[in-house]
């Protein structure tokens, strides 16, 4: 098996919304894959999901093998009652549903604490261990529908008067880089950031607006 492997599947309920993943993945030619889920890994000791876990990590084991045990696996959880409770919430699933991880990292660091604060860079020269959750949870297309297009000018002018912004800016400059804008009010936080982005990957990101919403005013 080739290295850095991975493999998801979720669980959907009847709106067709995500309600949990499983997953199993290795950074390294190992014999054995390892399991990943949303779901408390201390909910999986019954003995026939237990199986089915072992089963899903062998290594080499055909895809279309590897589906059918994560299929049984899902209907299992499914079954399960007291496992609902740790089903995702709205906060962490797109406007069609879809978990995202962007919002699931950004509630994370909410609400452990973390503090992201706002007119502040986050890229791999600048508050390097944040921006690098950020980098795991991007994707490009979730960013391209869920944030709108600007060009160099209106970034570059969103950043003036701010040295610690102009400087991250400055140190992944690009001339094909593209900039992006997102303002939103749902899934549980209320946030607007712009971002910039090349080749595809996320290379800087700073917000102007971050908090939980804790309630809704009329």
């Amino acid at each position: 098996m080739e290295s850095h492997f991975s493999q998801r599947w979720y669980g959907v309920n009847q709106k067709g919304e995500h309600t949990f993943f499983i997953e199993v993945y290795s950074s390294n030619i190992l014999d054995e894959l390892f399991f990943e889920t949303s779901l408390p890994v201390g909910l999986f000791s019954e003995p026939g999901i237990t199986n089915l876990v072992n089963k899903l990590c062998k290594i080499d084991l055909p895809l279309s093998e590897r589906n059918k045990i994560a299929e049984k696996m899902i209907s299992k959880i499914e079954r399960i009652s007291d496992m609902q409770k740790f089903y995702f919430t709205d906060m962490v699933l797109d406007k069609n549903g879809k978990y995202c991880e962007a919002y699931a990292s950004t509630l994370n660091q909410l609400k452990t604490g973390q503090i992201l604060i706002e007119f502040t860079p986050y890229s791999s020269l600048s508050n390097e261990a944040i921006f690098h959750d950020f980098q795991n949870s991007f994707i490009y297309d979730e960013l391209k529908h869920e944030c709108v297009r600007v060009d160099r000018k209106t970034f570059e002018a969103s950043i003036s008067g701010n040295i610690a912004l102009q400087k991250a800016y400055a140190d992944i400059y690009c001339d094909n880089a593209e900039y992006y804008f997102h303002e939103s009010a749902k899934n549980g936080i209320s946030m607007t950031f712009y971002c910039v982005v090349i080749n595809k990957a996320l290379y800087l990101i700073y917000f102007t607006q971050l908090q939980e919403i804790t309630s809704v005013v009329p």
